[in-house]
């Protein structure tokens, strides 16, 4: 995305007006135009356009905060951080009307370049104008305490005390605070002594346990969690409860208490799914443990009829799936979910759920649901292969066409490593629809492009010179794509078949037969996968003078694909033409 900052600068330069030109007809300047313009493509979602007319307008007007703000928004939308806090810089320092979005922008921005010393300045200044802003305090709070300025990290907290309405929050703050900055004994006695006015608080029996767990006190921390899990809004502490029975290995008292956690009504949604991350992400931690393995499959299921409408339990009850490689489960998950609403609100969500369904192979339901996906979706490149792909594996090739040759388009001035992948994909599978639409010469143009982008595809090696067998043409180039294949990929039957068939119609049939028994040896068991293995190997073994084996062969195919052409051949024992 940096390339976005050397765009803009690029275009911005080429822009050159002297002062005659700044007004127009009306009195409208040529900056306002642009600047409208800019507007426009923003609200339109083209931010590379919006780009480089913000840029224009500052190639105008260089002292413009307002455009600097903008460009310094987009640069900061597209991770160009460095660019980003030069142009909010600029929008600062040229801003004469102290504009707090501004002033939370760059907060935002230096934040991610990691300049924090230029960040507690700006925090000051929004707190001159918002002086009970609790959220600007705490940010101030946890990047002081992040930068160990626990000097700085306690004026904020001081503030915090003076607007919070919680008690709890600021307490928890300055309990840390003191601890982190080495003052462990007065830590202890600021809960202690909050602990005895108030012994029955969640919170502050939580802080003392946790002091206790900072101290490597294990078992005497525990009786005070336990005690904030029966205290009221302490049902959530159920989750920290479990962590320590699970680092303590004791499996029953974790499924007791995490089950507390999730199935409480008292516990927001958002803590729920934040330990759903959590415990799957750990999941190799406890994948091994008998009692655990079918745990969280429990929860899941009993959490989405709670929270049918939240499409984010959804998916990550898919990804769970996923690393049990239990796809049919993610598929039926998303289907739930596809129930009872309309679509899936992002487009990745439909690509996960397309990606899963690729595993059962149904083409019929992969053919319906990326159509329902493009529904939304048109132009997205990955559901416009997997839709054209399995059109043409249902050889609906007239069907498949249309959404390869959009893939394809789309996919044009892309670069990236996923891209050319695709793009290898759509031009194999047009190459196929294309032959059996009778597109002779645009099938080998697709294939000949395919092999531009990797000259070592296997599958387009192998189709290509099968194709030109078929159609007798090219047959040294075809026997030199399937000798290539088979050099890669020694082992495989369809390829060796392939090679065996551009052999046999250069009429060299001894070899043919040697590589068509390669094959017929690589097959484990009769397979219907393979009938036109069987059938290539009896013509085969006829033109080489062993009649009853091809007749055997000849069977064996027409058992799996039953023919009138290889009834004839069987009947008659020989090579038969319709």
């Amino acid at each position: 995305m940096k390339r976005l900052y050397a765009i803009v600068i690029g275009l911005a330069c080429m822009l050159t007006v002297n002062a005659q030109m700044l007004m127009t007809q009306g009195g409208t300047t040529l900056f306002d135009m642009l600047f409208t313009e800019a507007v426009k493509f923003k609200l339109e979602g083209n931010i590379q356009k919006a780009a480089e007319y913000y840029a224009n307008c500052l190639k105008l007007d260089e002292h413009s905060s307002v455009a600097a703000y903008e460009l310094a928004t987009i640069l900061y939308r597209v991770q160009d951080i460095k660019n980003a806090n030069e142009f909010i810089d600029i929008a600062l320092k040229n801003d004469t009307s102290d504009n707090l979005f501004y002033v939370e922008r760059a907060v935002d921005i230096k934040l991610a370049a990691q300049r924090y010393n230029e960040v507690f300045p700006l925090l000051d200044k929004l707190l001159e104008k918002k002086s009970d802003d609790a959220q600007v305090i705490i940010l101030g709070i946890n990047v002081a305490t992040e930068q160990k300025d626990y000097n700085k990290a306690l004026y904020y907290i001081s503030k915090l005390e003076k607007v919070s309405e919680s008690d709890d929050l600021t307490m928890t703050y300055r309990y840390d605070t003191m601890y982190k900055m080495g003052n462990k004994k007065a830590a202890y006695k600021y809960i202690k002594s909050k602990l005895k006015k108030s012994p029955n608080n969640a919170k502050i029996n939580f802080l003392m346990a946790d002091y206790y767990f900072r101290e490597n006190k294990v078992l005497d921390g525990i009786p005070y969690l336990l005690t904030s899990t029966t205290l009221p809004g302490g049902d959530s502490y159920n989750f920290e409860l479990a962590n320590i029975y699970l680092q303590l290995k004791n499996y029953t008292k974790f499924k007791e208490h995490s089950s507390k956690g999730f199935f409480s009504p008292e516990v927001p949604y958002k803590v729920k799914y934040q330990k759903l991350i959590n415990s799957i992400s750990n999941q190799q931690q406890i994948k091994d443990v008998e009692e655990l393995k079918e745990y969280y499959d429990d929860v899941f299921e009993k959490l989405l009829p709670q929270y049918k409408e939240e499409e984010s339990i959804y998916v990550l009850y898919v990804q769970y799936c996923n690393q049990k490689e239990n796809y049919q489960k993610a598929v039926d998950i998303c289907k739930q979910y596809l129930a009872s609403t309309e679509s899936f609100s992002t487009v990745d969500t439909w690509k996960t759920f397309i990606y899963n369904l690729l595993f059962t192979n149904d083409k019929e339901q992969i053919i319906k649901y990326t159509n329902k996906a493009l529904e939304f979706f048109p132009d997205e490149p990955f559901i416009l292969m997997v839709n054209g792909q399995y059109y043409m594996i249902n050889k609906e090739y007239t069907s498949a066409i249309n959404p390869l040759k959009k893939c394809y388009k789309n996919l044009l001035d892309s670069k990236t490593d996923n891209a050319q992948q695709l793009k290898k994909s759509v031009l194999e599978n047009l190459g196929t629809c294309y032959y059996y639409l009778d597109s002779i010469d645009n099938s080998f143009a697709m294939m000949d492009e395919a092999l531009k982008l990797d000259p070592y595809n296997v599958v387009v090696l192998n189709n290509y010179s099968y194709y030109l067998s078929l159609q007798g043409k090219n047959l040294d180039k075809a026997e030199q794509m399937a000798r290539k294949v088979i050099t890669i990929e020694p082992n495989n039957p369809t390829y060796l078949d392939t090679y065996a068939w551009v052999l046999f119609k250069l009429k060299n049939y001894t070899e043919a037969r040697f590589i068509i028994e390669r094959a017929i040896d690589s097959i484990k068991d009769e397979n219907q996968e393979y009938e036109e293995i069987y059938d290539h190997i009896g013509d085969i073994y006829f033109m080489t003078n062993d009649v009853d084996k091809a007749v055997e062969y000849w069977k064996i195919s027409n058992k799996f694909l039953p023919t009138d052409k290889k009834q004839q051949k069987i009947d008659a024992k020989k090579i038969i033409d319709i």
